[in-house]
C-alpha cells in the first residue's frame, strides 16, 4: 500500500478537520476559564476544580509553564474531562453550561449529553488526526460536523 498516495487524497479533509480542532481548543482555552472566573469566588479559575490525579498532573505541569496563564499549556484532554459526565453536577449545572450560550435549554440533561457526545467525537478526531490514524478517520465527516456544531453553540 502506498501510504503517501493515501494521505495525499485525504489531505483536504484532514487539513480542514485539524483547523477546526485547533479553533475548538482555542475556544475552550478562552471560554472555560472566563466562565469559571466570573462564576467563582476564588482568585483563580482552577482553584476549586475537583480533578482526578491525571488532570491534576496536567494542571500542575501547566502551572509550571505559566502560573499566570496555565490554560495555554493544558492539553485538549483536560478540557474534554471538564465537559464529561462526571462533572455534570459540579461544573456543568452551576457554570460550564454558559460556555455554550447559543444552545437551547443548556441546563437540560439531554442537551448536556449532546455536548458530551460531541466532545467525545472531537477528542477522538483530535487524537486520530494527531497520530495520523487515517484508517480510523472513516467517520471524519461526521466528527467534523460535530466540531462545527460545538463551535456554533459556543459563546463568541
Amino acid at each position: 500500500m502506498d501510504h503517501r498516495n493515501e494521505f495525499e487524497g485525504f489531505f483536504p479533509k484532514y487539513a480542514n478537520a485539524f483547523e477546526l480542532i485547533g479553533q475548538l481548543e482555542l475556544a475552550l482555552r478562552w471560554n472555560i476559564p472566563t466562565v469559571l472566573k466570573s462564576s467563582q469566588e476564588s482568585s483563580t479559575w482552577y482553584e476549586r476544580l475537583r480533578l482526578k490525579e491525571r488532570r491534576l498532573l496536567d494542571l500542575n505541569r501547566a502551572l509550571g509553564n505559566s502560573s499566570e496563564f496555565p490554560e495555554q499549556y493544558l492539553p485538549f484532554s483536560f478540557w474534554r474531562h471538564l465537559l464529561s459526565a462526571q462533572h455534570y453536577g459540579d461544573l456543568w449545572l452551576p457554570h460550564l453550561y454558559k460556555v455554550f450560550g447559543n444552545i437551547e435549554n443548556p441546563k437540560d440533561f439531554n442537551t448536556f449529553t449532546e455536548i458530551d457526545k460531541a466532545m467525545d467525537s472531537a477528542y477522538r478526531l483530535r487524537n486520530n488526526l494527531a497520530h495520523f490514524n487515517i484508517q480510523k478517520l472513516r467517520t471524519i465527516d461526521f466528527a467534523t460536523q460535530r466540531v462545527e456544531w460545538l463551535l456554533e453553540m459556543m459563546i463568541d
